[in-house]
């Protein structure tokens, strides 16, 4: 029975037969077999008498040959692999509208990519820059327009969900700006938010991301203003690069009591915030990591920043770390949002518009039904009525308890009132030649600029200060001597008026933001680090305000110069995008800066080390000195000045 039962087997499974002829004819009936004429139905097995040379070959063949049940079990496993990728390669074109299986499965071939989201799809766009490929989404929206009835209201959250095909390849409206136009079109349906990733990045691979908050003194400016495609393209790991816009002006910055009961202040803040939780909402679409967002601004857009850190403290923040670049909180005036000097430029607004003769039960419905280019208009000239003594309207206020600014910034600092998260911080050299008067003649020109900016200062308060400045018309020795081409018209006290302005407005606030954030070694401190730019760029201005924005990005026109310019691009961007990625300056080391200079964190056990890049260096500004590239120093600059400053600090947020 057992060999009968080898026979059934062995017709189910036939083997090749030794050639015609050979020594292997000899075959043996199988005992108990039929062995008559019904042996091919019955299956007669034929086996050879002895194992012979090719006997052992076809034991050796038969070893290599499958059975057909495993190969039908390989078949199946293979059709399961296939329907699993084909079923993952729908759910990504439903959520990109891209495949890699099916091509774009029926659809017109479009160069971009598109990314599913609840309000839309939408269709981007793709770009080389530096020799790096980038895939871009621009103009999205992330609230409703603030036209019509939204006009100087909370902005209203996108609600529709729609599968309809956006393009998302062109810039979306800025917002409408009154001066220093940022290029494009504007409008009010401008709450819209730009987005750039590396390609080639696994959507599955979650990477950080930085947000940009545009600077422009809260009246100009766009989410156009940084190049962020190079910033991210550069980049030695992925990231994703955002940047938004967010009403200016008027328009987002009203003040006086009159805004306050209309719930009209700080619209701006208000506008960022629920940029950053659309961000929380549908990054992850996009391939970025949710639980790894910096907030980033230069200058208007770093106050703004420093607001964020005080904002809603009874909430997680919808960012994890802050990058502020020549601004702070306690940056410049930040002021009661009734302060006369905000009530008299509301009035001139109102005043302006045809407004302040309309009964305050109707003022707004009148306002609100006004062509948008009119407001604009009248913006722009209370802000240019001001704008000689830098005492700019439109701008955050303090709007009390329960409001987006609940106290002055300098008591929330004091109070360790903040969102705690790692921070990098910093200022350039010459923060105030751009901003003051190039043909300040007089030490009464010196005097007359702070009494106007600062109506607080008393007598004592202008004698020291000039002590704390030595005035170059009454002092050989004052390093504030200007010793430039007499063909460059500046006024005798232009020099000692643009240093002490700077450190008012800059300097000093970018060091207080450091200091009290990482001085006090409290146990929930979070690392700080500060940095000093240093690259003198013009004869006049110096290293100004904003020079350092070329070198962070990895911009052309600074790499491609090569030498020194191009070596402080490279260190600035390994730094900045070192602490996008993993929240120290230090930890991504990679070429070509992986040998860089260590930098110290800010206020550990006393230090308060600060990294100078293009300390001296002057080859932009047409000079020969090479300098150095990146020095760390101890945060003695101007550091009698700067504690000068913010002992009066109060005296900008009253």
């Amino acid at each position: 029975m057992m060999i009968a039962g080898k026979a059934r087997h062995a017709r189910q499974r036939p083997m090749p037969y030794p050639p015609q002829g050979s020594d292997d004819d000899e075959m043996v009936h199988v005992p108990g077999a039929n062995n008559s004429g019904e042996e091919a139905r019955e299956g007669l097995l034929a086996q050879p008498a002895t194992q012979s040379r090719w006997g052992k070959r076809r034991d050796y063949l038969r070893c290599l040959f499958v059975p057909r049940r495993a190969f039908r079990y390989v078949l199946v496993a293979a059709g399961l692999v296939i329907v699993v990728l084909l079923a993952k390669d729908i759910v990504d074109y439903k959520r990109t509208g891209n495949s890699r299986l099916g091509g774009n499965w029926g659809h017109e071939e479009t160069k971009g990519v598109q990314i599913q989201l609840r309000q839309g799809v939408y269709r981007g766009t793709e770009d080389v820059v530096g020799g790096h490929k980038i895939e871009a989404w621009k103009g999205i929206p992330y609230a409703e327009t603030t036209g019509g009835d939204n006009r100087w209201r909370p902005p209203v959250g996108i609600q529709i969900e729609t599968s309809e095909v956006f393009d998302a390849k062109e810039m979306g409206k800025a917002c409408l700006a009154g001066v220093h136009k940022d290029g494009g079109s504007g409008g009010e349906d401008c709450l819209n938010i730009n987005i750039w990733r590396q390609k080639g990045v696994d959507y599955e691979k979650k990477v950080p991301v930085a947000v940009f908050l545009h600077g422009g003194a809260f009246n100009f400016g766009s989410g156009n203003s940084r190049r962020m495609d190079s910033f991210v393209g550069w980049s030695v790991e992925p990231m994703i690069g955002v940047t938004i816009n967010y009403r200016i002006g008027a328009l987002g910055w009203l003040s006086g009591n009159f805004s306050a009961e209309e719930g009209a202040l700080n619209l701006g803040m208000k506008d960022i915030w629920l940029a950053l939780e659309w961000i929380q909402a549908n990054i992850e679409q996009f391939g970025g990591d949710r639980d790894a967002v910096t907030v980033w601004g230069l200058s208007a857009g770093a106050h703004a920043v420093g607001h964020l850190l005080m904002m809603k403290l009874g909430q997680k923040p919808p960012f994890h770390r802050a990058l502020m670049e020549s601004g702070g909180p306690t940056a410049r005036l930040c002021m009661p949002y009734d302060a006369p000097l905000l009530e008299a430029q509301l009035s001139e607004f109102l005043e302006a518009l045809g407004a302040d003769k309309i009964p305050d039960d109707d003022k707004m419905i009148y306002l609100r039904s006004l062509p948008a280019q009119k407001v604009v208009d009248a913006s722009e000239a209370v802000y240019l009525n001001y704008d000689h003594a830098v005492r700019w309207p439109w701008q955050p206020v303090i709007d009390g308890p329960g409001g987006v600014i609940p106290k002055a910034p300098i008591e929330s600092w004091k109070a360790n009132e903040y969102h705690k998260v790692p921070i990098l911080t910093g200022f350039n050299t010459d923060e105030g030649t751009m901003f003051v008067n190039h043909n300040a003649e007089t030490s009464e020109d010196f005097e007359d600029f702070f009494k106007t900016l600062l109506p607080h200062f008393n007598e004592t308060d202008i004698a020291e200060l000039n002590a704390l400045y030595p005035d170059p018309a009454t002092d050989p020795r004052s390093p504030y001597i200007d010793t430039r081409p007499a063909n460059l018209g500046l006024g005798k006290q232009y020099k000692r008026l643009a240093r002490a302005y700077g450190d008012y407005a800059y300097i000093s606030p970018v060091r207080q933001t450091a200091y009290e954030a990482a001085s006090h070694s409290r146990p929930d401190d979070q690392p700080v680090w500060l940095y000093h730019f240093d690259a003198n760029q013009t004869v006049t201005h110096g290293a100004a305000h904003g020079d350092n924005t070329h070198y962070i990005e990895m911009n052309g026109d600074r790499t491609g110069l090569g030498g020194m310019q191009e070596g402080i691009a490279i260190q600035m961007h390994a730094y900045f995008t070192s602490f996008i990625l993993s929240g120290d300056v230090n930890a991504v080391r990679k070429a070509p800066a992986d040998n860089r200079t260590p930098w110290p964190r800010y206020g550990v056990k006393g230090s308060s080390a600060i990294m100078v890049f293009g300390e001296g260096n002057d080859e932009i500004a047409g000079g020969t000195t090479r300098g150095g590239l990146t020095e760390v120093r101890a945060d003695m600059w101007q550091d009698v000045e700067g504690k000068w400053w913010w002992e009066r600090t109060i005296l900008s947020e009253s």
